[in-house]
């Protein structure tokens, strides 16, 4: 009876009781009618014992988190230990471990800080790649790849923190340049094509692109008169000179000559349809016409002739036009292709006048120059 409310200072006071009820016989024991209170009692102790090791238990793993603090990357021992000691808990007892959510966000900032850490060092690692490139030579090029290699291969986060990564960009252009090809200043070979002549740049062009070669070694004959053999000859090297071995020769004014596989290329492909069913008059001067036509259906066979024309309006002499020549005429005017020639105020398209090999040049380089664009 004098035990009362059970509390943590009645242990001995309680073992007592039960020492003495244990002393009792079994006559005596059936006497003592508040021998429920004692089991309680008993009972009531054990779980304030257990409640208090629960809470000392809880607070050393508590105070362990609290200690952690401000987080950094030297924490790292001291959050495993907090760790460790909360998941040697019982479940009650970690229900008594009040600042656990400490413990995750001490956890996760630390991750953070030691994936922060790895991203820093995996981008220092490419930086001093890039850095180490320098002023870039053809003997960098290993490098640079090394250095883009290991660029590409980080993740998004860590090529943010490459601070030099312009630098590396600027190396890899530099280097492509440096590979590039050193250009040859092309040398005129012709005494009768002077830098100031108005066609000095298309024979330039076409001469370097291996389009027209020179009457001789030393002669480019810029007023003569260009046959339809040349201008097909011309276009046919354009393409690359295919094997023509295979096309019928439809012409019988066209035999075995340095053009002929040129004139049945371009037969067989619609680019000239001859003089005649059965003539192509190989060594006739081309005229602007013809050249305007030839040119346009080689630009259809290439895909590029496009929906450009216009009018002929403006040239006094434009009913000279033949009907099979208006619709290329169109669309050379319209493209630049060709221009007209003014007299007495007036301007003339000229769609008979034979072409001189200047003035093809000057085409083809236009011709062609719209043709990549």
């Amino acid at each position: 009876e004098a035990i009362g409310e059970v509390t943590l200072e009645d242990e001995e006071a309680i073992a007592a009781a039960r020492a003495a009820y244990e002393a009792l016989t079994e006559e005596q024991k059936a006497l003592v009618e508040n021998y429920d209170a004692l089991v309680a009692a008993e009972e009531a102790l054990e779980a304030l014992k257990k409640e208090a090791a629960d809470k000392a238990a809880a607070g050393e793993v508590a105070a362990l988190i609290e200690a952690i603090g401000e987080v950094t990357l030297e924490d790292e021992e001291a959050i495993a230990a907090a760790r460790a000691a909360y998941e040697a808990l019982t479940e009650e007892q970690k229900a008594l471990v009040e600042n656990y959510d400490a413990l995750v966000a001490a956890e996760e900032a630390l991750e953070a800080l030691k994936k922060e850490a790895a991203d820093k060092a995996a981008a220092g690692e490419v930086a001093a790649l890039i850095e180490a490139i320098g002023e870039v030579t053809l003997e960098d090029e290993e490098a640079i790849a090394a250095a883009r290699e290991a660029y590409d291969a980080l993740t998004e986060e860590q090529k943010a923190l490459v601070e030099n990564y312009d630098a590396l960009v600027a190396a890899e252009k530099a280097l492509e340049e440096l590979k590039q090809p050193v250009e040859e200043p092309w040398v005129n070979p012709y005494t009768d094509v002077a830098e100031t002549d108005w066609f000095y740049s298309a024979v330039k062009y076409c001469t370097e692109n291996g389009l027209m070669n020179g009457m001789s070694d030393t002669a480019f004959e810029p007023q003569t008169k260009m046959t339809r053999a040349m201008l097909v000859t011309v276009l046919y090297r354009t393409e690359g000179a295919p094997d023509a071995g295979t096309y019928e020769n439809p012409f019988r004014d066209v035999d075995d000559s340095w053009y002929t596989d040129a004139v049945c290329w371009a037969a067989a492909n619609g680019i000239v349809k001859g003089t005649s069913a059965d003539t192509f008059d190989p060594n006739a001067s081309v005229t602007r016409e013809q050249m305007v036509t030839i040119l346009f259906r080689y630009a259809a066979y290439k895909g590029v002739a496009g929906e450009n024309r216009m009018e002929l309006t403006e040239f006094a002499d434009s009913g000279a036009v033949s009907g099979y020549a208006t619709e290329a005429m169109q669309w050379a005017v319209a493209e630049e292709i060709i221009q007209g020639s003014l007299e007495g105020g007036k301007s003339y398209i000229l769609p008979a006048d034979s072409a001189a090999r200047a003035e093809i040049a000057t085409v083809l380089m236009r011709f062609l120059e719209n043709m990549t664009e």
